[in-house]
Formats: structure tokens, sequence, C-alpha cells
């Protein structure tokens, strides 16, 4: 299940204290706390990690847009000692605290059936493949499809960057012309070579995928995409879901700890919120072991 992790920076320690045993008592729950005194502890804990949500007493660089507070791009609850300012009531119940914290964590329900997620990784022979049609297949609702913008990894009998790329009313028609299926999973290849899946933009993607769904055929739409083949790291900003798989060696973990540190100095941050990072089982992707595994390292996310 996805672990939120919520940090509470207030000079108060009984505060944190209860606050942080309360959300931590139970390994089941979808929030792990971590606390702070000073905003400089945060800020020195931010070049290093991440978290989800911020309660904060200071709020001197907390900006607010359209009724929204974050920090650094972090949602953030203020904490008051006012029982009628907005923001968080110190001295309310640990669990109406915990209770507030909780309707800031995505919420899927029944008329929110879309997903956009995409598998990347910077690691090499990490499954990524095999772990994007995975995702693809475990749609029940219309169907999942696989979209692939790998390095190398595009079909050239088709048009769809083009057509993309020139706003063409046909783009709709060569999706549906180009699906095929494998081993009852559909997939689509974007053609091109490298430098043309390159010119690919958010605002691209975000067309591409709207034309997919607007053939009422799938509701999950996952994209394979090589890290040689992003525009940039904004491209990421996209995806409801960022899937990353994993090896344990010491250079794929160096390798992780990097990706994770162009995206907090590149102001990305956001981005590493959405990231699941995924053991991808050693075994045949169809199998009910495979499907089992996944499954449990990705449901609730």
């Amino acid at each position: 299940m996805r672990k939120y992790v919520v940090g509470i920076c207030d000079p108060e320690p009984k505060l944190l204290k209860g606050l942080m045993d309360y959300i931590n008592s139970e390994p089941d729950r979808r929030l792990k706390a971590v606390s702070f005194t000073s905003m400089g502890a945060l800020r020195d804990y931010l070049t290093v990690a991440d978290i989800d949500i911020l309660l904060t007493y200071d709020v001197s660089d907390v900006t607010t847009e359209e009724g929204v507070s974050t920090y650094e791009g972090i949602r953030t609850l203020p904490i008051t000692d006012d029982r009628d300012a907005d923001g968080i009531y110190k001295y309310q119940s640990v669990r109406e605290i915990y209770r507030r914290i909780e309707e800031q964590l995505p919420q899927h329900s029944p008329k929110d059936i879309r997903r956009t997620v995409c598998v990347c990784s910077p690691v090499g022979r990490s499954g990524k493949t095999r772990l994007a049609k995975a995702l693809a297949r475990f749609d029940e609702v219309r169907g999942g499809l696989y979209v692939s913008m790998e390095d190398f990894g595009g079909d050239s009998d088709n048009s769809i960057l083009y057509k993309l790329k020139t706003a063409s009313p046909e783009l709709r028609d060569e999706i549906v012309g180009h699906v095929v299926s494998e081993a009852d999973i559909k997939c689509l290849y974007v053609s091109g070579t490298l430098f043309d899946i390159r010119s690919v933009l958010r605002s691209d993607l975000q067309r591409l995928t709207e034309e997919i769904f607007s053939t009422g055929s799938f509701t999950t739409v996952v994209y394979d995409l090589g890290f040689a083949a992003m525009s940039g790291p904004e491209l990421l900003t996209y995806f409801d879901e960022v899937y990353v798989p994993v090896l344990t060696d010491a250079v794929s973990e160096a390798k992780l700890r990097s990706l994770e540190s162009m995206l907090r100095s590149g102001g990305y941050r956001e981005v590493l919120s959405k990231i699941i990072y995924v053991e991808v089982p050693d075994t045949e992707p169809g199998s009910s072991e495979f499907i089992r595994e996944i499954w449990r390292q990705t449901s609730g996310g």
C-alpha cells in the first residue's frame, strides 16, 4: 500500500510526540509521520528526502493559490491555536487531526476511473516493459492500453507522431488502426526515432491521451517511457502515477538517488510524490505469481 509521508513542524515537542505516536502506531495506516521543530530542520530534510503533506506553525514561506496552500510544492496545512482559523487546530484530538490530514490524500471515486500512468527507470534490465504491460492488464473496467515510447521501440509504419505534432484530425483513426493485441494486452507502438520521440511535449501527451480515451475502449493508458526519449522531466508531471522499477545492487541504487536529486533540484518535487517503486519479479508476466506480486506492491497506491 502506498504510504504518504506527513511532515509535522512545530516547536512544541509534546504536540509532535502525541500526533507522531498516533500516526505511526498502526502499520496499516496510509500515513507515516516525521517531525521537525523548525523550518530549518525541515529544509535540511527536504534536500535528501520528501514528504507529501506538511503541517506547520510557520507559514511565512507558504503560498496560497485558489484556496490551496503549499510550501515548495508540498500541500500544506497551517497549525494554529485559533479554533476558528483555517488550518489544523493544535489542541483538538489527534484522531480529528488525522482525519483532516487524510482528507488531503488522493481520493479515488467511481467518477474518476480513467488513469494515465507512466513506467520509466534509469536502471536498465529492471523489467520496465513487463511492468508496464502488467499495469495495462490490471484494468478491469474497459481495459488498459500499453503505449511504447521507449528510446528505440517505435513502429516505422505509422505516422502517429506526425499527426500528433501537426494537430491532424486523423490522429484518432491513426491510433485505432495501429492498436495491436499481444497476449491479451492491447498495445500501441509510437513511431519514430529517438529524436522524434524526444520532440513530444507535455501538451502533446495530453492530446494523445485524450484521443485514446475518446475511442471509448480504454480506462487506463500506460506509457512505457525511455529516459533518453523524454523531452524533459516536466513530462513526468502529466501522469497520475509514475512507476519506477528498481534493482537492489549498489549501482542501481545510486542511479535512483541521482534521479531523486535531479527532480528535487530541478523543481519537480511533485513528481517524487507520484513515484511508486517496484521490484519486478523474475517470472512470466502473465503468471499468477507475477500478477500477485505486482498487485501486492502497487495496490492502494
